[in-house]
């Protein structure tokens, strides 16, 4: 279970990217927020998180740039 003590209630947007190699490895995660613990945590779940399948391209496997805003919500 995540400590949320360092968040009060609201919304957190932030921006996430990372790359799923075609080793199908999570890489080079990183976290654009001010609130560095919510940066750490955020990264830390997202290297735990297991590549099934690799992204391909005309039949090849390759490395995948994942790039993407997310917002939680803290009730």
């Amino acid at each position: 279970m995540v400590d949320e003590s360092y968040l009060v209630p609201g919304s957190y947007k932030f921006w996430l990217k990372f790359i799923a190699t075609k080793e199908n490895e999570i890489i080079n995660i990183t976290v654009t927020h001010p609130n560095k613990k919510l940066c750490e945590d955020v990264a830390n779940s997202i290297n735990k998180l297991k590549v099934i399948e690799p992204a391909i391209n005309n039949g090849k496997k390759v490395d995948f740039l994942a790039s993407f805003p997310v917002t939680i919500t803290i009730d």
